[in-house]
């Protein structure tokens, strides 16, 4: 990757603070973004997140 490649990446690069309510997500849509996310880098390599997939309207209130 060169320089000029990885600075587009890091101008373009987003951090999600709300999300549409009206737009469902499947389950198994989530599981798929769950285990892509666990592969991704953490701080140290430590990986100390825990996920919980839920679809359930009244546990995610």
């Amino acid at each position: 990757m060169t320089p000029s490649s990885f600075k587009d990446l890091v101008k373009v690069n987003r951090s999600c603070r709300r999300f549409d309510n009206a737009v469902k997500i499947d389950k198994q849509i989530l599981k798929e973004l769950v285990d892509l996310a666990r592969n991704c880098a953490s701080a140290a390599n430590i990986q100390p997140l825990k996920y919980v997939i839920c679809c359930d309207e009244s546990k995610n209130e």
